[in-house]
């Protein structure tokens, strides 16, 4: 198989898991996927997502979206599952510069103020070790 057939596999696993809601359907084709591309990043992501969301896997998680941002440096929303991953841990320090990671990849400044308002609702202040006030 060429390498298109990750992506495909990959995008057939997104479906699976957000308009069918067939979560365990859904990991077997994302992993499958990533079999076939170790770098695929729609598998990587939303095999990410999937472990985040659906199965509470925070450190499989943090492993598909790491990968993730090595295969393409500039996937916005990945970086943004990294600073909640990171907040979720209390490391506000680099859940900060994820999230401020994210917002310059955003596509547009609506995607941008959307990243900044998940930032500060978590009481990261983007670069800084503090928590915002309310």
């Amino acid at each position: 198989m060429s390498k298109n057939d990750a992506v495909t596999l990959a995008d057939y696993g997104r479906f699976k898991l957000v308009c069918c809601k067939e979560i365990e359907a859904a990991e077997k084709l994302l992993r499958s996927s990533r079999e076939l591309d170790r770098n695929c990043v729609v598998a990587l992501f939303n095999l990410g997502v999937l472990l985040y969301n659906c199965k509470e896997d925070r450190k499989g998680a943090e492993e598909c979206f790491r990968a993730a941002v090595k295969a393409d440096p500039d996937h916005s929303e990945t970086y943004r599952y990294l600073g909640r991953i990171m907040a979720d841990k209390s490391d506000l320090v680099n859940s900060g510069k994820f999230y401020a990671m994210a917002m310059e990849r955003a596509k547009d400044g609506e995607a941008a103020a959307a990243i900044k308002k998940e930032m500060e609702a978590s009481g990261v202040a983007a670069g800084s070790s503090r928590r915002l006030s309310k």
